[in-house]
């Protein structure tokens, strides 16, 4: 029997799974078959989370907190050896920061390096993309969540096509019997309340949650019941200055009784079911996790044309695309799935039937280690 190969993912750290690459990288972790590749994860620095919770296979922290510093390439150097001793023969750097310093270190040691690119490049700058550039000669492989980040791999980073492979996201895991829209509602006092807007977003500037409070706003005008559920964190650092923002803008419009903020939730599911229309407005998106989970759902959707977006949502089949920005167009489209529940159900049930085809977590998990096969053997 051929014997498993050990695999190394190297991450920057892991502090949350409710994250769309964090819940993607514990699918493929957890997954991936034992018999074919052994697992294990190395961190640069440790979190709340890696210290309560298990990946299902051995972790190690080096404690780096910041890149450019002489102790990073020590233990980077250190760690290269350690792997070797321990027959380790790919590298997967699944985040960004690694893929910055690592691959030049790790691959003067005969590793294969694969790195992975989730998102459009909004944390490119010009001296990230220089060590990108010459970090990508010791990478043998880039593995990308949709074609529109292939494209910008290829553009911005200098990759050949050949060398980049397209493998889209996994499907999360079926809800639970115990989350259902009965209990939320209740719990919210949304009782008899019809229609029920929602978005899964972290409150993000590029999530552009203002357009959607934009767009909503003109709904109301309509259909005077509904309300907007907005499902994400709004205590992180960064959502700090976003959330008063769009706490003012909601004042503004006069609708501070139609808007509700859950903030971050353990099972965004349960709460995509009891959505009417699922949105999202995102500036840039890789491949957007929100919209797997609302078309899984079986919810019509709207979004924003932009990254992989349209590669998941068929324009007038299983959704509606809108440019960034536009809430007149956005609002027109929601009133328009409101206003005939047919059209709305049909939409919801194709998006339904493509993603269970496009993005089966068995499909993401079986390319990923055709990808390691391919890279071992080539």
């Amino acid at each position: 029997m051929k014997a498993s190969v050990p695999i190394t993912y190297l991450l920057d750290t892991y502090e949350t799974a409710r994250g769309g690459t964090e819940g993607q990288f514990l699918q493929l972790v957890t997954g991936i078959d034992r018999t074919r590749y052994v697992p294990s994860v190395v961190l640069l620095r440790s979190s709340q989370w890696v210290e309560t919770h298990s990946m299902g296979c051995h972790v190690t922290v080096l404690g780096i907190w910041k890149l450019a510093r002489l102790a990073t390439l020590t233990k980077l150097i250190r760690l290269g050896w350690s792997l070797r001793r321990a027959g380790c023969r790919i590298v997967h750097c699944y985040f960004n920061d690694v893929s910055l310093v690592a691959p030049i270190i790790l691959g003067l040691y005969g590793f294969r390096i694969i790195v992975s690119r989730r998102d459009m490049g909004i944390w490119y700058t010009p001296f990230k993309l220089l060590l990108l550039r010459l970090n990508a000669r010791f990478v043998d492989c880039y593995v990308v969540n949709s074609e529109a980040v292939k494209k910008i791999v290829q553009q911005y980073e200098w990759v050949p096509a050949k060398r980049i492979r397209v493998i889209y996201n996994g499907l999360p895991c079926e809800p639970s019997e115990e989350a259902n829209a009965v209990n939320l509602r209740q719990q919210h006092g949304l009782e008899g309340t019809w229609p029920l807007i929602g978005v899964v977003a972290n409150i993000r500037k590029v999530k552009r949650i203002d357009t959607l409070i934009r767009a909503f706003a003109e709904v109301v005008v309509r259909y005077q019941d509904a309300t907007l559920i907005v499902v994400g964190d709004t205590e992180h650092e960064q959502a700090l200055e976003e959330f008063e923002y769009l706490k003012i803008l909601i004042q503004e419009l006069g609708i501070e009784n139609k808007v509700r903020f859950t903030g971050a939730v353990d099972n965004t599911r349960s709460y995509i079911n009891m959505f009417t229309v699922a949105v999202l407005c995102s500036e840039s998106e890789g491949l957007s996790n929100s919209i797997i989970e609302y078309m899984q759902a079986g919810r019509p959707v709207v979004c924003t044309n932009v990254g992989g977006n349209p590669e998941l949502v068929v324009e007038g089949v299983s959704g509606y695309l809108v440019e960034v920005g536009d809430h007149a167009a956005l609002a027109d489209r929601m009133m328009v799935l409101l206003s005939d529940e047919t059209v709305a159900r049909a939409m919801g049930e194709k998006g339904r039937e493509s993603i269970m085809n496009i993005c089966a977590t068995s499909r993401m998990l079986e390319a990923q280690m055709a990808c390691y096969d391919e890279v071992l053997s080539s």
